[in-house]
């Protein structure tokens, strides 16, 4: 069964500054495939939040050892997701940190879209509003506690599973 495709990011803070620091996405069979973003790599990306890292883990360190330069992550996503549609449960920050690590790449536009989450289970699943808010919370809590891009992805392909499914009934 082909799945709907997510993303999500975090990033260095929730300001005007801010970059990416992680990426995560899934695919239509329902692979979650996740990069740590080096910030080294663009002399812009200094802005940066304790208190992102403290919810979050992902250090300045951790992303100058294990993380893969912007370029490649913006060629790799255009590799793995040309043509689809990647649903997101915040379009306005991760389209931002996303048009903003494809900026600083200067690797093209992404060869795939955004789109909202919320709006798309709503849709495809005919359920009511409320019952779709549960759904997509019972994919959190089914998932676990965490925050990172790929626990989020699966949390999201949870929920999805949910409101599709049954309902969350």
């Amino acid at each position: 069964m082909q799945l709907p495709c997510f993303i999500d990011f975090e990033a260095s803070s929730l300001g005007i500054d801010s970059y990416p620091t992680e990426v995560a996405w899934s695919t239509p069979d329902g692979v979650i495939e996740s990069h740590l973003i080096n910030p080294y790599h663009v002399e812009e990306w200094t802005d940066w939040d304790p208190a992102a890292q403290a919810i979050t883990g992902i250090s300045r360190r951790l992303l100058r050892e294990q993380g893969r330069p912007p370029e490649w992550v913006c060629r790799r996503m255009n590799e793995a997701l040309a043509g689809l549609t990647l649903y997101s449960d915040a379009v306005q920050f991760d389209g931002f940190w996303l048009g903003s690590l494809f900026e600083q790449s200067r690797c093209g536009p992404p060869a795939f879209r955004l789109g909202d989450l919320f709006l798309m289970v709503l849709r495809t699943t005919g359920l009511p509003r409320q019952r779709v808010v549960h759904c997509l919370e019972a994919g959190r809590v089914e998932v676990g506690k965490a925050h990172r891009a790929a626990w989020d992805v699966q949390a999201h392909l949870a929920g999805w599973r949910l409101a599709a499914g049954r309902g969350g009934t």
